[in-house]
């Protein structure tokens, strides 16, 4: 009996194993194949029928493996036609597949943390010029902030800061989570704080003000209450933190967008800079934090002792992530989508319409212009413009809605992938915003079928 491998790691790609087949196949291999047996005495031995029973049940196992994890059909791969990139439905933002094998190959190997720790310091050192830590989640870096020996004053946060931002978490219940170190005080209103709040809460040099990007402000607003805020802290000696849920090292999308580019952030009146890794930087889940040194040592110490410390794969894949930022090349990926050209979507929405157009259950489908936040808020501050095909189905009544969840379902049997788009009034818009164009034909076969049959 041939032994089923026990590491995914030990099996080929299916394409390189069909390859192989090929080749052994080959009657001159064959044949010598069968005569080097026979030599060594293996007469009887069938090498090819080995093979091909062996592979088979290597990959009966994998498919059933994978048939258990993914568990329903919802759990597939999920096109995302919304238009947006921070919706509480998706999971985070995928990473890139260069951060993906990173992450990948130190997790299938022994490696000095040493030379880890040394490789991803260096990395946000020659992006950000500044000392850094890296923290294993936002949840414990915001905690180690109130231990007492970081902030002996306690925390002043606008209310207008203490969000939930989707992707992140709700920073109020983070910092309240732990009863450790000075108090936390909230100032202001939900609308914003003024200069009188700041002057009236800050007061001490031991205090931590917090600030938190993007909040419920608009840009505008959030701008001016930030001045404020560095300003009172400036008066007292204050520490100024800044919590970057937004923050990019790449400069052309800082530009474009307006989001807050983090080496500009450090270098305008900010101690520290923290900058989830999982958000714009398209990592895995934690924390960079950049800045004062003193303040990053006293982080690193405290993360170390609660073993909040960021490390093995998921210190690779988030070095991996910040120096793709940084690069003018970036590899292609779901931030790299930002920056892509209306024209380009436009283009792909009318090839994708005229093939949906006038079919058995679609009554039109035209490529329309649209301008969709980049998430739910505080996301929304930001906009983008964008090209989506607009479906009307035949059936007017609940035509759309059953076809938005009937695109949503997929389908494991015909490995059709799950397509997530957006319901407006009796259409279905499905925006290529963060679609990839190797994934439009994927779109056209959900509505007509693989081979132009109607579903």
């Amino acid at each position: 009996m041939v032994k089923i491998p026990s590491r995914l790691e030990d099996l080929l790609h299916t394409a390189a194993m069909e390859k192989v087949m090929e080749v052994l196949h080959q009657p001159d291999i064959s044949s010598s194949v069968r005569e080097a047996l026979n030599k060594v005495g293996l007469k009887d031995a069938n090498p090819l029928g080995q093979v091909q029973n062996a592979w088979r049940q290597a990959r009966g196992w994998i498919e059933s493996l994978a048939e258990q994890i993914g568990g329903s059909a919802r759990n597939q791969a999920t096109i995302n036609a919304t238009g947006c990139l921070f919706l509480p439905e998706f999971g985070g933002v995928p990473m890139s597949s260069a951060v993906a094998l990173g992450y990948a190959k130190a997790a299938t190997t022994f490696h000095g943390s040493a030379a880890h720790n040394a490789m991803a310091d260096q990395v946000a050192r020659s992006i950000l010029g500044q000392p850094v830590v890296w923290i294993a989640s936002p949840l414990a870096t915001l905690q180690l902030l109130r231990i007492a020996a970081i902030s002996p004053g306690g925390i002043v946060i606008a209310r207008a800061d203490a969000v939930r931002v989707p992707g992140l978490g709700d920073v109020r219940s983070m910092l309240t989570s732990t009863a450790q170190g000075g108090g936390l005080v909230e100032l202001g209103a939900a609308n914003g704080a003024s200069e009188a709040d700041w002057s009236a809460a800050v007061t001490s040099s031991q205090q931590i003000v917090l600030l938190v990007s993007p909040n419920g402000l608009t840009a505008e607003s959030a701008t001016e209450q930030r001045k404020l805020a560095i300003a009172a802290a400036e008066k007292v000696g204050a520490t100024v933190i800044e919590l970057l849920a937004d923050g990019v090292v790449d400069p052309a999308l800082s530009e474009r967008l307006g989001l807050p580019n983090i080496k500009h952030r450090l270098a305008s009146g900010v101690d520290l800079v923290l900058v989830p890794t999982h958000c714009l930087l398209a990592g895995p889940s934690g924390m960079l934090v950049a800045g004062n040194e003193k303040l990053v040592a006293a982080l690193k110490t405290n993360a170390l002792a609660w073993g909040a410390i960021c490390d093995g794969p998921q210190l690779v894949a988030s070095a991996i992530a910040l120096e793709m930022g940084g690069s003018d090349k970036p590899e292609a990926g779901v931030v790299s989508q930002l920056t892509t050209n209306p024209e380009n979507l436009k283009n792909r929405a009318s090839r994708i319409a005229i093939q949906l157009n006038d079919s058995e259950k679609i009554l039109s489908a035209v490529e329309v212009p649209r301008t969709c936040p980049l998430g739910a808020t505080p996301w929304d501050r930001y906009r983008l413009d964008n090209w989506a095909v607009r479906v009307s189905p035949r059936e007017q009544k609940n035509g759309a809605a059953d076809l938005h969840e009937e695109l949503l379902r997929g389908c494991q049997e015909t490995q059709r992938m799950s397509i997530a788009t957006t319901l407006d009034r009796n259409d279905l818009l499905v925006d290529l915003r963060f679609v990839s164009p190797e994934d439009d034909h994927e779109i056209v076969e959900a509505f007509l079928g693989p081979r132009g049959e109607t579903l």
